[in-house]
């Protein structure tokens, strides 16, 4: 009985008491939630009007600095009022007396100031009744003198500008000036102290609301302390003392027991906690119970850490297939990436990269792993997932083939996703597989696409800015980029460089006799003939015009003369219409000089071919004629 007495004088002050007997009991405070949802409801009602006191202070002191604001603006525009009355006096009687036209001018635009000073005035009184009524008086001097200036100066005009002296000093214009500036004075006196009135009322809102919040804050503190304390004292503390009985029983005092006196989660706890405890002391098996639990645990966390592992290696591997095929300069170079990825990412697994052709009317691999079955050349209509415009997986039986699969071979586990970037589709990538990652194939899918997206963009961004763009050849600027970076390799490998310059005789006559159709026509068929008469290693360039120019690496004085010949001789057989009428026979004239025979410098060589070419302009044309200065040729390294 005294044990029980003591327990119940336990569970009374919210308490975990000490085990007395072979059943220990513990008793712990009841109502929590509820205790704890009342403070919450008070400090938020607490919070919420001092919000509300707060606000209504902040406003009234902001309404008090508005009007404050208002009568500052006030004064200014009166004082630009006055200042602007005074600068038409002072040009009207300037013009008065001198006729100068700048006073003139100066007057004029006095009279939009007024107006805008005035419409300021009557914005700043607002509803300020006492204060309105000075303003019909205000405009109304100000229309007299103005007008009474302008009277003035027309009197000036008709009398002359020195028989005005007497208008200059009339007494009622002086009544007029006078009325003014006595209204405006009396607007001013009376702004003036309602200013210093509401800058006290500001001043004294201001302490008042620096109070106001101080409290506030103080009232705010107390309230978060006080449920601080709360929570503490009902739920920290019995949180506490209910962990120090389950270390009681870890250590192995299973007696151990908590008496429930409440229904809240702290009774939960304590349920549960009896719960294990009866478990524990009854020998129910609960330790086979709890290996087998933690080994089917651990199986699970071990699964879900291989899962994460191999998550981690496709992000790591997803990143570094985004950096190559960024760093690619070549569409080649983003093939060996997807190849060497697909090997990595895809083990297991075959794989094919199809890219559409430039008439987008077949597909074609560009490179593989593995060894699939895929064909490596279709039409488009020969892939589901082309025509779906989406990922389409044949894994199921029964399931819709691609037909660019062979048909000889048992069909397998086959995904095909449309490779698509901008609306445009790209190409598409062939996984063959027992067992194939659907998700992480879209997801590189999606990289490959922006990657041969790019690489496309920059190459054509590429070419326009190295290519002509009416007869294909390599433009000027890479004629020049070019010409210091094969003069370097010649003079390394020990080897000459021809230099061709070729100009179109009598190209003016196309487009005179023919129109500019038929010259652009005249410049693309020798820019076929160009790049079909050169080597791979070969330069064509368009210099400007209708002159080009040819770079020939490793060619000798010599065989640069002979290549001239015979690209002069094949241009006399082009057939060129424009229209549908043939513009005539086309020649050419060529200057041809060689590195290291006629100079040590690029610009030096273009010049002697250049010369060159115009001798054979001036020996008749439809010549070619080699470059008459002949330099040293450099000394080998």
């Amino acid at each position: 009985m005294a044990a029980g007495g003591r327990s119940a004088r336990a569970a009374s002050a919210g308490v975990i008491s000490e085990p007395t007997s072979n059943t220990s009991q513990v008793k712990l405070r009841s109502s929590i939630g509820y205790k704890i949802g009342f403070g919450v409801t008070i400090t938020v009602l607490v919070l919420i009007v001092i919000g509300v006191v707060s606000t209504l202070t902040v406003h009234s002191q902001l309404k008090d600095i508005e009007r404050v604001a208002a009568g500052e603006q006030l004064l200014r525009a009166m004082t630009d009022l006055e200042a602007s009355l005074t600068r038409a006096e002072s040009a009207a009687l300037t013009f008065a007396l001198t006729g100068d036209p700048l006073a003139l001018r100066g007057f004029e635009s006095t009279e939009p100031e007024q107006k805008d000073a005035l419409e300021e005035v009557e914005a700043a009184l607002g509803t300020e009744e006492h204060l309105l009524v000075q303003l019909p008086a205000l405009r109304r001097y100000c229309t007299e003198r103005m007008g009474r200036l302008t009277q003035i100066m027309q009197i000036a005009r008709e009398k002359g500008h020195g028989d005005i002296a007497k208008l200059l000093v009339d007494n009622q214009d002086r009544q007029v000036l006078d009325r003014f500036y006595e209204s405006v004075n009396t607007l001013r006196i009376a702004q003036q102290a309602e200013l210093r009135l509401l800058r006290k009322q500001v001043d004294g809102r201001k302490n008042q609301t620096y109070v106001t919040l101080g409290v506030e804050a103080l009232v705010a503190v107390l309230m978060i302390y006080t449920m601080g304390r709360a929570v503490v004292n009902d739920l920290t503390i019995p949180l506490q003392r209910l962990v120090a009985g389950i270390t009681q029983i870890g250590e192995g005092r299973l007696d151990y027991r908590v008496e429930i006196s409440s229904s809240d989660e702290i009774g939960q706890l304590g349920r549960a906690f009896n719960r294990m405890a009866e478990q524990l002391q009854q020998g129910r098996g609960l330790r086979l119970n709890a290996e087998e639990a933690l080994q089917a645990t651990n199986a699970i966390l071990a699964d879900r850490v291989e899962a994460l592992r191999r998550k981690n290696l496709e992000i790591e591997e997803m990143s570094r297939l985004t950096e190559l095929l960024q760093t690619a300069v070549r569409a080649e170079e983003a093939y060996q990436v997807v190849a060497s990825f697909g090997e990595r990412v895809f083990p297991d697994t075959c794989g094919t990269l199809l890219l559409t052709t430039p008439s987008r009317t077949l597909l074609e691999a560009v490179t593989n792993w593995g060894e699939p079955r895929s064909e490596r050349m279709f039409s488009p209509e020969d892939c589901w997932a082309l025509r779906r415009g989406r990922a389409h997986p044949a894994v199921e039986p029964g399931a819709l083939h691609c037909h660019h699969y062979h048909e000889d071979n048992q069909p397998g586990n086959e995904l095909c996703i449309p490779l698509v970037a901008q609306g445009e589709a790209l190409g598409v990538l062939c996984l063959e597989g027992a067992v194939i990652d659907e998700q992480l194939a879209v997801t590189v899918s999606e990289q490959l696409s922006l990657a041969l997206a790019n690489l496309r963009l920059r190459e054509t961004l590429r070419n326009q800015s190295i290519r002509d763009g009416l007869t294909g050849l390599f433009n000027r600027r890479y004629l020049e980029a070019s010409l210091d970076r094969e003069l370097h390799r010649s003079m390394r490998n020990e080897q000459p460089m021809g230099v061709l310059m070729i100009d179109i005789d009598h190209f003016k006559a196309f487009n005179d006799n023919f129109g500019h159709d038929a010259g652009d026509a005249v410049l693309q068929a020798l820019g076929v003939l160009l790049k079909n008469s050169v080597r791979a290693e070969d330069i064509p360039c368009r210099f400007g015009g209708e002159e080009f120019a040819v770079l020939l690496p490793g060619a000798s004085l010599e065989v640069a003369r002979e290549r001239a010949e015979k690209l002069r001789a094949a241009a006399q057989g082009l057939s060129v219409t424009s229209g549908g009428r043939p513009v005539g026979p086309v020649s050419l004239s060529i200057g041809v000089a060689a590195f290291p025979y006629h100079g040590q410098d690029g610009n030096e060589v273009i010049k002697v071919a250049d010369e060159a070419l115009y001798r054979a302009k001036r020996a008749g044309r439809n010549q070619v004629q080699v470059g008459l200065e002949v330099a040293e040729p450099a000394a080998k390294a």
